[in-house]
């Protein structure tokens, strides 16, 4: 035996078990990870890291820029001298498939069905050259041709508390075409209200034609967008923050576009699940509490987005108790705030 291989491959040896016990562990922890993910998300948040957070207070001075708001001229109409018509508008591509898409179409149902609102679904209008995203421009400017309002809800939010009316949130901003929340990032078109009005429907197709944010990643400099599909078009039109602060291009007419809209806190109807060792400063008021409109899964992934809806879609059934039941007081601003989540129109 040759001793100077010997000696060799002894360290070579030690060094290979090393890295494939390394890559076991890791593998090990990944699995553990996937296997208990809705355990995490659920048990050891109540445990680690309750939600401290029973309501969700609309505050008069509340915004992304922190910026002045002005008192709607319609805020004491009477919206029970009319029922509005309201859609409910729900669409999904092929990825979603088997039973559970029974029970999240049951989820919009039992909620349309309470509230005298239609289900309609705006699959007719994908096109297949672009993300089944973008559709929900021409669908929802299709749908409100026949209705006062729609809502549109994505495949991957779940209604948790059937209580809470749609016209809760109008009342708050009756002369908004667009009522939507903002996260951490900004706007997010996951949920969002949209009035029946010329402008609105205008936005939708002009939303719709920024094909330049759907077929490329970058702009021509280079430079990364943000986000993914019909988001990125809200994104541009209205100027936000984490748009301007990456220097991409600019639209022109972003103040006029502000003015149509009115974003509400998270917490108003577009919730996360949000881990529960994230430390992010926006946690309480983003993460799900117990009586909360909805959840949206954002961002979860494969199947750990299909069985954490399949825990929420069957803790939706369940009523919730009078101390989270979540009527308009607990939406609204108090009467000395005013109600109000209009930009100021200056």
């Amino acid at each position: 035996m040759n001793p100077a291989r010997s000696t060799g491959r002894g360290p070579w040896c030690r060094r290979s078990v090393f890295i494939l016990l390394i890559i076991t562990l890791a593998y090990f922890v990944h699995c553990v990870h996937n296997w208990t993910y809705v355990w995490q998300h659920t048990e050891m948040r109540g445990i680690i890291r309750p939600q401290t957070r029973n309501t969700c207070a609309l505050s008069a001075k509340w915004g992304p820029e922190d910026k002045d708001w002005v008192v709607s001229s319609n805020t004491n109409q009477d919206f029970n001298s009319k029922k509005l018509k309201i859609a409910l508008l729900e669409m999904h591509d092929d990825w979603w498939q088997g039973s559970i898409m029974g029970k999240i179409r049951s989820n919009r149902q039992e909620y349309a069905n309470r509230h005298g609102y239609t289900l309609v679904n705006g699959n007719d209008f994908i096109d297949r050259s672009r993300s089944a995203a973008w559709a929900k421009l021409p669908a929802a400017q299709s749908f409100l041709s026949s209705y006062d309002y729609v809502f549109y809800i994505d495949t991957d939010a779940v209604i948790m508390n059937m209580n809470v009316r749609l016209e809760d949130f109008i009342k708050i901003a009756p002369d908004a075409d667009f009522i939507l929340t903002s996260d951490k990032n900004g706007l997010n078109t996951g949920l969002m209200l949209m009035r029946s009005s010329i402008w609105t429907k205008d936005f939708l197709g002009l939303a719709y034609k920024q094909i330049q944010l759907s077929d490329n990643e970058r702009a021509e400099d280079g430079t990364p967008y943000p986000f993914e599909y019909e988001q990125r078009a809200f994104h541009y039109l209205w100027g936000t923050e984490i748009w301007l602060r990456r220097g991409l291009p600019t639209y022109k007419d972003s103040a006029e576009v502000q003015k149509h809209f009115a974003v509400l806190p998270q917490c108003a109807f577009n919730s996360y699940s949000i881990h529960p060792l994230s430390f992010d400063k926006a946690w309480v008021d983003a993460h799900y509490a117990d009586g909360d409109f909805a959840i949206h899964f954002a961002g979860v992934k494969g199947a750990a987005k299909q069985n954490l809806m399949d825990v929420y879609l069957e803790r939706s059934k369940e009523s919730p108790s009078n101390a989270n039941t979540r009527q308009l007081a607990d939406y609204v601003v108090k009467q000395d705030q005013q109600r109000i989540l209009l930009r100021s129109r200056d």
